[in-house]
């Protein structure tokens, strides 16, 4: 099928018009060494996030936060920040400092004990993203987002607001 370019064109400002600033590129889990409930532990588990901006937000810290499930999707443990960890430089980082436009990021959610067994363990991870304007939202394992419960649910997909 033959596409204009005139019309290539306009979709593709009008997809660019409703883009997110902010981006999960990946999600998996993995260990690290992390704080985890005020104590360092060497190998802990963890959902290592991959984040990019796609606009320059300047100095502002965006808002990463984590929310646990178990496997009937009931919320199990809300982190309202990445956890802290440290690659035997001697230094622990949970945020970057700055979020550069295109750059990658990785953050890393610390599993505490309690939600590894039993009736609390557990499933799904929802990782949310963005502002008081526009956030993403991606779950681990794979799933529909919108089978979930998290408080910025009704800011996902929303326009980001112009700079």
């Amino acid at each position: 099928m033959k596409v204009p370019i005139t019309m290539l064109v306009l979709l593709m400002a009008a997809a660019s018009a409703f883009a997110q600033h902010y981006e999960i590129s990946s999600m998996q889990t993995g260990q690290q060494y992390a704080c985890i409930n005020n104590a360092w532990i060497r190998g802990a588990p963890c959902v290592e996030v991959s984040l990019r901006v796609t606009e320059d937000i300047g100095a502002n810290q965006p808002m990463i936060k984590a929310y646990f499930f178990g496997k009937d999707r009931e919320p199990v443990l809300e982190c309202t920040r990445p956890t802290s960890v440290s690659f035997g430089d001697g230094q622990s980082k949970s945020v970057p400092d700055v979020f550069k436009p295109g750059k990658k990021n990785t953050v890393y959610f610390g599993i505490p004990a309690n939600i590894q067994r039993g009736k609390a363990k557990w499933k799904y991870c929802v990782v949310v993203f963005g502002d008081k304007d526009s956030v993403t939202a991606a779950v681990y394992p794979k799933d529909d987002i919108q089978q979930f419960k998290f408080k910025e649910k009704d800011q996902l997909g929303k326009k980001p607001a112009s700079k």
